[in-house]
């Protein structure tokens, strides 16, 4: 799961940066590993928290987010 929201956060910011993406496969290898570098820790960081944070409300909406408001916590 982890590694999948880190592959779509690169892929975000490379859609407005105009930077490498990645196949979001979940698998963290070269291709990942290079785009990480590619890219400011901070933003990185930045967009992997509040897509984080949509995957736990989209949850909720679903009828799992019985322990939401600890996640939105974590996240």
């Amino acid at each position: 799961k982890a590694a999948s929201l880190l592959q779509r956060s690169i892929n975000l910011i490379a859609t407005t940066r105009g930077g490498p993406g990645v196949v979001v496969d979940g698998g963290i290898g070269p291709q990942t590993l290079k785009a990480v570098a590619a890219y400011k820790p901070e933003e990185l960081t930045t967009i992997f928290r509040h897509l984080h944070t949509a995957d736990y409300v989209k949850q909720a909406q679903r009828g799992k987010g019985k322990f939401l408001f600890g996640w939105l916590n974590r996240a």
